[in-house]
C-alpha cells in the first residue's frame, strides 16, 4: 500500500518540491529509498527467523520423542516433571528480568501485522518443506 501510494503521490509532491527547492527533493527522495531498503531486509528477517522456528519445532519434536521413550523406559517421570517446571521458572525469571515482557508489549503496540505474517510464511515453509534437517534430526538423537 505504501508503496503504491509512494508511486502515485511521487510526481504530485516531486513538481511542488522542485519548484520550491530542488535540493530538498532530492533528499527527500533518498530518504524514502533508504526506508524502503531498511523495511525490506527487516521482513526477509521476519521470514527467516520464522523459518528457523520452523526447524527448531522439528528438532525439538525429535530430541522430545527420544527423550521420552528414555524416561519411559527408565521411570523418570516424576524427575522429569520436576526439571521441566525449573527449567520454565528459571526461562520466565530470565525473561522478566531482560525487559521481555516491555519489549513484547511495545511489539504488539507497533501493530506491525507484516511482520507477524511473514514470521508465519516462515513457519509454514518448514512445514510445507516437512523440515529441512528432520532426517538428520532423528539420525543425531538416535544415536
Amino acid at each position: 500500500m505504501k508503496m503504491l501510494l509512494f508511486c502515485f503521490a511521487t510526481p504530485v509532491l516531486s513538481i511542488k518540491m522542485a519548484k520550491a527547492n530542488p535540493n530538498k527533493l532530492k533528499k527527500w527522495l533518498e530518504n524514502e529509498n533508504k526506508i524502503q531498503t531498511i523495511e525490506i531486509i527487516v521482513l526477509v528477517q521476519a521470514t527467516i527467523l520464522g523459518f528457523v522456528l520452523g526447524e527448531i519445532w522439528y528438532l525439538s519434536q525429535a530430541v522430545g520423542s527420544a527423550l521420552s521413550s528414555y524416561i519411559q523406559f527408565e521411570n523418570l517421570q516424576f524427575i522429569a516433571h520436576v526439571l521441566c517446571v525449573i527449567t520454565v521458572i528459571i526461562i520466565c525469571i530470565y525473561f522478566f528480568i531482560r525487559g521481555g515482557c516491555r519489549e513484547f508489549k511495545k511489539f504488539l503496540k507497533s501493530r506491525r501485522i507484516d511482520i507477524f505474517v511473514l514470521i508465519g510464511l516462515g513457519i509454514n515453509i518448514s512445514v510445507i518443506v516437512g523440515g529441512v534437517g528432520t532426517p538428520k534430526y532423528q539420525e543425531y538423537v538416535g544415536k
